[in-house]
């Protein structure tokens, strides 16, 4: 059996809409979308997705990143209907030109609080 984890993702991307919250510890939460490219469709026009990410941190100020995380499915409840999205938990954050960020390690479990998109 491989040793390598099963829920992986590594993305390179744009930043777009990114929302800072701060726990009641006083550590950052951002929550962001990423604008990554997915090739070209038949006339040759680039053709782009929008993902949705959470980030336990700051982002850096680059607006071009990579990051490594994994997939998660919040789910919340509104106007008595159940609403699910799948997103990204970032593991690990660097701005394009080098500048690391901290892992997410680096938070204990009381700091998170449940903020859906």
């Amino acid at each position: 059996m491989s040793n390598l984890q099963k829920n992986f993702v590594n993305l390179s991307g744009y930043i777009y809409n990114p929302q800072e919250f701060t726990t009641k510890s006083g550590k950052s939460i951002t929550k962001f979308g990423m604008k990554i490219w997915c090739g070209k469709d038949k006339d040759g026009k680039s053709k782009y997705d929008f993902i949705n990410l959470k980030y336990f941190g700051k982002l850096p100020e680059a607006k071009e990143i990579d990051l490594a995380g994994h997939l998660v499915v919040e789910s919340y409840i509104k106007d008595n209907i159940i609403h699910k999205n799948t997103i990204v938990i970032v593991d690990k954050i660097a701005s394009l030109d080098g500048e690391e960020q901290k892992d997410i390690d680096e938070f204990e479990d009381d700091d998170i609080e449940d903020l859906a998109f």
